[in-house]
């Protein structure tokens, strides 16, 4: 079981430095930080499910809630790729230009690239 508390642990702080990483790196060399931060979570989520597997049974509440945490955690973190990306994309198709564009989104219309 200490095994399995180390592997998830050690997951988790790569998990953090390799995301803070990709989030924080130039365009080009984030793509490697973000495919290994994707696969960081499979090791996560092995020890997390044998955990939660080893400890439903006497604190169920807390584990359904450790769960809904991870979850909610790997989610904001692929939306945070999600929209770096996006931005990175809009900022190498446009460049310098893309402030001009500011005023049309605020006022509500959009126009299609």
């Amino acid at each position: 079981m200490q095994i399995i508390i180390a592997i998830h642990v050690m997951s988790v702080i790569a998990i953090a430095v390799s995301g803070t990483a990709a989030l924080i790196l130039q365009p080009e060399k984030d793509k490697k930080l973000v495919l290994t931060t994707r696969i960081i979570y499979l090791p996560l989520f092995v020890s997390g499910l044998l955990l939660a597997l080893k400890t439903a049974h006497s604190q169920p509440i807390l584990t359904i809630l450790k769960i809904a945490v991870a979850l909610a955690f790997v989610a904001l973190l692929e939306i945070s790729f999600a929209h770096k990306i996006k931005k990175d994309t809009y900022e190498n198709r446009f460049g310098h230009f893309s402030n001009s564009f500011l005023p049309c989104r605020s006022a509500g219309h959009y126009v299609n690239y």
